[in-house]
């Protein structure tokens, strides 16, 4: 095997290792995302969702990473995927289904170790689900 150090940084001829877990991270990114936003609401037209500000900042996912748009307030549909962005990580979320009481999403969950001088990039994917609450309301 041949293996490269480049400014301290141990870089294998082969790519880094890829760990892979299943569902691993998905009640901490349930928990922050719920934490991040002022309410979900569900109705008809989807799952209505607003974020609190100076929390996590989703973008709609275009598919074209020099056209993103950042979400606030925004409307998902079944299917719509949405994520952070970071230099070392991604989080993509995509809808996998609404329902009145419920929106399930799927997610994958990226790290890029190298720069810390790991040859490893970790990824879990999994799901969660949120429930429609208002940031405030009595239960």
């Amino acid at each position: 095997m041949l293996a490269i150090v480049c400014g301290g940084i141990f870089y294998s001829q082969l790519g880094p290792k890829i760990e892979k877990t299943v569902n691993k991270d998905s009640e901490l990114l349930q928990k922050n995302l719920q934490e991040s936003l002022e309410y979900l609401r569900i109705d008809e037209k989807g799952a209505h969702l607003k974020m609190l500000p100076n929390r996590m900042r989703l973008f709609r996912d275009t598919g074209d990473s020099t056209r993103l748009e950042r979400l606030d307030d925004y409307t998902l549909q079944s299917g719509e995927s949405i994520r952070t962005l970071d230099h070392h990580s991604m989080l993509r979320l995509t809808v996998k289904s609404i329902s009145s009481s419920a929106m399930v999403f799927e997610y994958t969950d990226t790290f890029d170790h190298r720069s810390f001088g790991k040859d490893l990039i970790t990824m879990d994917m999994g799901e969660f689900t949120l429930r429609p609450f208002e940031r405030g309301a009595k239960d």
